[in-house]
């Protein structure tokens, strides 16, 4: 199999995410096993966030209820001057106490570590095909040496020639 690592480097991939899924759950055979249980291992480490996430998303949603009627004697009283309607409508919901981020920021970061995870996932999973096709390849090499063929196996002028793709003939040579 020296053949196929000398023509292509191929090495073990090495980022976090790669060195979590290959030694860290390397305990688990499978290789979806491995997938699904630092899945589910990161669901629980990152469900702190989306407790907070929820929290926030209520409170703001209480605030908004709680405003309602300011906000709509605001748009009676600035109508016309949309600017200076939002302008307030800000001002009114920065002293209640809403907050736009604290309900969104920890969605992006669950969501950029899963994209992270998704592109290391891809990384790994090249990886681990063309691992176990190395060893395939040896087994298969192995098996063949062992029943008495000679892998490498030289083939005569008849041997090349028998099975021919549909369309193409042999043509014998004129030069003697």
């Amino acid at each position: 199999m020296a053949f196929l690592m000398s023509a292509v480097d191929v090495t073990a991939p090495s980022g976090l995410w790669e060195w979590l899924i290959i030694n860290v759950f390397g305990f688990i055979g499978n290789y979806g096993w491995r997938i699904v249980v630092l899945v589910v291992f990161l669901k629980l480490l990152l469900s702190p966030l989306d407790f907070y996430q929820k929290y926030k998303m209520r409170k703001n949603q209480r605030i908004t209820e709680n405003l309602q009627i300011q906000m709509k004697k605001l748009e009676k009283q600035y109508g016309a001057d949309k600017r200076t309607l939002q302008q307030k409508q800000m001002e009114l919901q920065k002293k209640a106490g809403f907050s736009y981020m604290s309900a969104c920021l920890p969605m992006i970061v669950t969501l950029v570590l899963f994209i992270t995870f998704y592109t290391a996932l891809r990384s790994v999973s090249a990886y681990m095909e063309f691992r176990q096709y190395v060893e395939m390849h040896d087994a298969y090499v192995i098996s063949y040496t062992e029943s008495g063929f000679d892998y490498k196996m030289r083939t005569n002028e008849s041997m090349r020639f028998r099975y021919l793709p549909r369309g193409l003939t042999r043509t014998k040579s004129t030069t003697g």
